[in-house]
């Protein structure tokens, strides 16, 4: 009983699902996979018709925060991962603003993902993953919501499925994450990484980091609970 436009979703997303399953060892893997092909196919854009759907991220390329958060729940459940909505309130410079993003069931507990703030380099496609699987407390750091009608609370421990953690980009010091990106940003183009501020405010944090840098390059930064999440891309 599907329409026409759900049927060309539907064949998408499954030739995503073969994709993403093909090319992920586990969950985990899969997880980013999916995460990385929505921010691949979409930029964000409001007031279209099809902007707060998983059609409008998967097949238009045009998508709300509700879109980023529909593409991931489709993409999820149908290969089996246990995914739902969240709606809040996030947190930003301006104030409070109406927000959707996902919890998702990780290893027996759920992890909060916000593809929408990680696609934050849309000239390039490439993410952050500031918000890739957060624990309760990087949670109540950034967003606000009915937590007695949620569908599923954030595990506590929000290291267990970092991104950063598991791929070996999380440093104490600016000084070691300059080290890292002098050494390996000329040959692998993109580094995500992410260190600790150490008290810094953001912009102290990004120019202590920069100074440390003798490569040419852009980046894109965001802080969030006492870290800076850097995507530094060399020339």
């Amino acid at each position: 009983m599907l329409t026409k436009a759900e049927k060309q979703l539907y064949n998408e997303a499954a030739d995503i699902i073969n994709a993403a399953v093909a090319n992920s060892r586990n969950e985990f893997e899969y997880l980013v996979y999916v995460h990385d092909e929505i921010v691949r196919r979409a930029t964000y854009t409001t007031g279209l018709k099809q902007n707060d759907t998983a059609y409008g991220a998967l097949m238009e390329g045009r998508a709300d925060c509700d879109g980023y958060a529909d593409a991931l729940y489709l993409l999820c459940n149908l290969a089996g991962m246990e995914c739902h909505y969240q709606h809040g309130n996030a947190r930003d410079r301006q104030g409070d603003t109406g927000h959707m993003w996902n919890g998702v069931k990780l290893g027996g507990a759920f992890y909060c993902t916000d593809v929408t703030w990680n696609d934050t380099d849309q000239s390039t496609a490439v993410p952050l993953y500031a918000y890739l699987n957060m624990g309760r407390q990087q949670t109540a750091d950034c967003y606000t919501w009915n937590e007695s009608a949620a569908m599923f609370a954030p595990a506590r421990d929000g290291e267990t499925y970092s991104y950063y953690r598991i791929r070996g980009t999380a440093f104490d010091t600016v000084e070691e994450a300059a080290i890292y990106i002098n050494r390996y940003a000329p040959g692998q183009g993109t580094v995500n990484l992410k260190v600790a501020m150490q008290g810094m405010r953001e912009e102290d944090a990004v120019d202590a980091l920069m100074a440390e840098i003798n490569i040419g390059g852009r980046y894109v930064h965001k802080a969030a609970s006492g870290w800076l999440y850097v995507l530094f891309t060399a020339k």
